[in-house]
């Protein structure tokens, strides 16, 4: 009887062990999804607003593109860590008064821009194209037309600093926690323009897409992250 008892102990402790950790990664994974769809939302509205200003104030459209740098708190990373995210999207509006772009310009009114977190925007090098109407009339002029981002080459680096200090005096033990995370992210952006222009952009028939590409673009951006907090605790 008692090595059966024993027995039925340890299977349940291991059934509780094992549970255990089926909580845990089921909170896990609802946690980062539901960050993740946060992010992402949180991410599509700053990236219109951004589109709808810009249109705004050159007149014209803008083609806006937002990417975002997070660290999510994740339950495997360490204090304050947290763990590497990206969002990113991009919204297309016009916004003009009478003729697009500048007063007294009739081949400007299209700019495309790309930005990643809170560094400078860059704007995307532009191809002077015709452009047709859904009947195929062809504009008067070429107009400035922005090239598109068909790649980034990313690279992140994370750097993670943690200190726990304690002191003890005759009253009291003072407790200091610090942590911080430097996020870098740096590359280039690849983009490039469609040559073989739809002349009859009304009809089913669209011709083959022929890429021209520019030089790439280098961008960089540091996000800092700092957290502090101290607290004593008396003695009996």
């Amino acid at each position: 009887m008692r090595i059966g008892l024993v027995n039925n102990r340890g299977q349940a402790a291991a059934e509780l062990a094992i549970l255990g950790v089926l909580i845990l990664m089921s909170f896990s994974f609802v946690m980062n999804f539901g960050q993740s769809l946060g992010r992402a939302q949180q991410n599509k509205m700053v990236s219109f607003r951004k589109a709808l200003k810009t249109a705004y104030d050159q007149n014209g459209t803008a083609i806006y593109t937002f990417r975002k740098s997070y660290n999510s708190a994740s339950a495997d990373s360490g204090f304050f860590q947290g763990k590497e995210s990206t969002a990113e999207s991009s919204y297309n509006v016009t916004w003009s008064k009478g003729v697009a772009g500048p007063h007294g310009t009739s081949d400007e009114g299209m700019y495309a821009y790309w930005q990643i977190n809170n560094a400078p925007a860059i704007e995307l090098p532009t191809v002077d194209q015709y452009h047709y109407s859904p009947t195929g009339q062809e504009s008067d002029n070429k107009i400035a037309t922005p090239t598109s981002v068909y790649k980034v080459d990313d690279n992140r680096v994370g750097v993670y600093n943690y200190n726990l200090s304690k002191q003890e005096s005759n009253q009291d033990i003072d407790y200091n926690k610090n942590a911080s995370v430097v996020d870098t992210s740096f590359g280039f952006l690849h983009t490039r323009i469609n040559t073989n222009i739809d002349e009859n952009p009304g009809d089913d028939n669209t011709p083959t897409p022929r890429y021209s590409v520019q030089e790439p673009r280098l961008f960089g951006d540091v996000q800092v992250y700092n957290y502090s907090e101290s607290w004593d605790v008396p003695h009996d």
